[in-house]
């Protein structure tokens, strides 16, 4: 497990041109030194966003409902480190009795199908049954409006995470943690007009880029005559 100053250390000792243990700090730093941590930042945010499906970068939650109220964000959930609900690509939403008893499927409709549903029985409130995704909030909205704290059950995408300070942790396994400093190199070889370190340094990074996406991406099952492929 690398942090975000040794993953610095690693981009400058690899780039063969910086001796030492450099930089001491990834704060205040300048010149070449301040681009090296530069690039490895960015290196960390490049390959977060080069995949919309990593692994890591989902997690589950479980929330509560609040009684009367239609819209749901992740504020009103409490979830942090939030990017978007996930709620296609057959992953589900369940709700269940406050007391964890009972578990329901909800039925994902389109968002202008719920709203008009809410519209047409203002009043209605019961047990959600069915759900939409609203695009402009990425709000989740229930019908009926729900009647009591009931328990949710979801998926949501993680935000892409900014390395800032010395101590921070990239969130991903920590046997790819070297991906950072490979990707950071390219970037550092192609700015010094060094071709040949950086095909090189593409090489390796794409190496072990092929691990992480068999490891962290899920897997594409191609059904023929009856078998998975």
């Amino acid at each position: 497990m690398a942090n975000f100053l040794e993953l610095a250390q690693m981009t400058a000792r690899w780039s063969g041109t910086v001796s030492g243990t450099h930089p001491l700090s990834v704060l205040g730093q300048t010149g070449r030194l301040g681009r090296m941590v530069d690039f490895t930042s960015r290196a960390w945010l490049d390959i977060q966003q080069q995949y919309n499906h990593w692994s890591f970068m989902r997690d589950d939650y479980t929330a509560e409902t609040i009684v009367g109220l239609a819209e749901h964000t992740a504020a009103s959930f409490n979830i942090n480190n939030f990017d978007h609900f996930l709620v296609y690509d057959n992953t589900p939403l369940y709700l269940s009795e406050n007391d964890g008893s009972q578990l329901f499927e909800l039925v994902q409709e389109d968002h202008q199908t719920v709203r008009k549903m809410l519209l047409q029985n203002p009043n209605e409130t019961g047990r959600p049954r069915r759900f939409a995704y609203r695009e402009r909030d990425g709000a989740l909205v229930f019908y009926p409006r729900p009647d009591a704290a009931y328990k949710v059950y979801g998926t949501y995408k993680i935000e892409p995470q900014t390395l800032s300070v010395d101590a921070d942790i990239p969130r991903m396994p920590a046997k790819y943690h070297r991906l950072i400093p490979m990707r950071a190199l390219i970037t550092q070889h192609r700015l010094d007009e060094a071709q040949l370190p950086a095909a090189f340094s593409l090489d390796d990074y794409q190496d072990l880029l092929a691990l992480l996406v068999r490891d962290q991406l899920p897997r594409v099952t191609v059904q023929h005559g009856g078998a998975d492929l």
